[in-house]
């Protein structure tokens, strides 16, 4: 899990004879064949397929808790807040196909970093970016009808626009995406017990049905949180920039456009520092745990 070379990968392909300027400081890019961005289901593009079947799940549950579900039931109080309450399959689902993808290949099944780059096709990396388009787009919708999605401070809101400017340029232009499976797929294995920590929090009287649970879900959710964001994330991010570093420092030519890697870097550094905010606020609730402080509980 925490095998250090594989998190560096060589910075760009060979350069072909002829390619450069002479004279020129700053090596041109050296892309190599574009394969990425072709995952089609039913002829159409596989992230669009995804963003409509959650849609189209959410609406479902929708239907089911405001028409279905009685008054009477012990599940009730999920008609507080329909939209929020529907949110949870589409969101249980994604965070389940993501985990399975992104994490099953990054820990399983990826290919060996000696024979790749940073702008090579790497299937494992499509799908998972695809998958990852098409889920926060999903989110992203979603902020509207239900305002408890954005965040106190509008920070979920600038972690989907982040995330789907990252796996657009992954999917479409084929950048990182030997990364692709461990930041978008790994982190995401926290994300399965927070879905229900969410649930419980979003509908108080659900919490008080099921304590127990919610109890266990808390403090599975805080420790894989701490572990795979507030820990692994950075050493990966570590890695990350060791590529850049040893490929600029071997003046190596640049295997896509700059801006490209640049968006990357700045968003790497944009996502490390809000899983070190959220990690925070864990920190500070397990802190007030251990004081006795019933504060901890709003975490």
């Amino acid at each position: 899990m925490l095998d250090l070379e594989r998190l560096v990968v060589p910075f760009a392909p060979v350069p072909q004879p002829g390619q450069g300027r002479r004279g020129s400081k700053t090596p041109p890019p050296v892309s190599e064949p574009l394969h990425s961005g072709q995952l089609l289901i039913f002829g159409q593009q596989a992230w669009v397929v995804e963003f409509l079947a959650l849609v189209l799940l959410h609406v479902i549950c929708y239907v089911l808790v405001t028409r279905v579900l009685s008054k009477s039931s012990r599940l009730a109080s999920l008609k507080n807040d329909p939209q929020l309450a529907a949110h949870f399959l589409p969101q249980l689902v994604a965070f389940s196909a993501c985990v399975y993808c992104g994490a099953g290949d990054w820990f399983f099944d990826m290919p060996d970093p000696r024979t790749t780059s940073i702008s090579s096709y790497v299937p494992q990396g499509e799908r998972i970016a695809c998958l990852i388009l098409g889920f926060q787009l999903y989110e992203f919708v979603m902020c509207i009808p239900c305002p408890r999605l954005r965040g106190g401070a509008n920070e979920l809101v600038v972690h989907h626009i982040i995330s789907l400017v990252l796996s657009s340029l992954a999917y479409y232009k084929q950048a990182y995406l030997y990364y692709s499976p461990c930041f978008m797929g790994v982190a995401e294995i926290s994300s399965l017990p927070l879905a229900f920590v969410d649930l419980f929090k979003q509908f108080p009287p659900l919490r008080a049905l099921f304590p127990v649970a919610n109890e266990m879900l808390r403090n599975v959710f805080a420790a894989s949180f701490l572990l795979l964001r507030g820990v692994y994330w950075p050493i990966c991010s570590v890695g990350f920039f060791r590529t850049h570093y040893i490929g600029w420092a071997a003046g190596a030519p640049w295997p896509m456009a700059a801006p490209i890697m640049y968006t990357f870097m700045f968003c790497n550094v944009a996502m490390t520092a809000l899983q070190w905010y959220w990690s925070s606020i864990i920190v500070t609730a397990i802190v007030r745990l251990a004081r006795g402080d019933p504060r901890h509980k709003e975490a």
